[in-house]
């Protein structure tokens, strides 16, 4: 009977530091315990390609235009909008979205084929898409194949940030980053 109330007691004596270790995690790590709830959700509804038109002055690249459909679904979300005043669409700002490859093992941001620096529009001349809880609303983003080498059929995804609100987005620190369904470039 003594040796059972030993394994008892040094049962105990074992639980009791685990218990307390994670008791401490779950009330001061990051995240823990629905803290991270007060990120929005989103849902990326879908992302078509919606256009390829040939360069007329080079026959070996192609401008791509995608249509990405964003889904708030708790809480809302901000998207930038950096189209040009009076335009119908919306398009995604230069800086906050970007293409994304497949490298064989890991999704990775595509790099420009000729080692051009990219530009990015200015954070003051981005607009901010406000969608509300339950609604959604869709951006463009276009691209180059040549300037990215993009192959035909290659998988794509478009990554990009979005904020829970529209004052945040002046100070670049974007609530979460979504990254759209895969798609690829059809054959001209």
């Amino acid at each position: 009977m003594q040796a059972e109330r030993k394994k008892a007691v040094r049962f105990d004596t074992l639980l009791l530091p685990f218990v307390a270790g994670l008791a401490f995690l779950l009330c001061h790590a990051p995240g823990a315990l629905g803290q991270a709830a007060s990120r929005p959700a989103a849902a990326i509804v879908s992302a078509e390609v919606v256009s390829v038109t040939p360069d007329p002055d080079d026959e070996q690249d192609s401008m791509v235009l995608v249509r990405i459909e964003v889904r708030a679904t708790d809480k809302q979300l901000v998207v930038p909008d950096c189209s040009e005043t009076g335009s119908n669409e919306h398009y995604f700002c230069g800086g906050n979205a970007r293409l994304v490859r497949f490298s064989g093992r890991t999704w990775r941001n595509a790099k420009p084929a000729y080692g051009v620096v990219m530009g990015m529009d200015p954070i003051d001349h981005w607009k901010p898409v406000i969608i509300a809880p339950g609604s959604q609303a869709s951006s463009l983003f276009r691209f180059s194949t040549k300037l990215f080498g993009i192959r035909k059929d290659e998988p794509l995804k478009v990554g990009f940030e979005v904020w829970s609100d529209p004052t945040n987005i002046q100070y670049d620190n974007a609530t979460a980053t979504l990254s759209t369904p895969v798609f690829k470039v059809p054959s001209k």
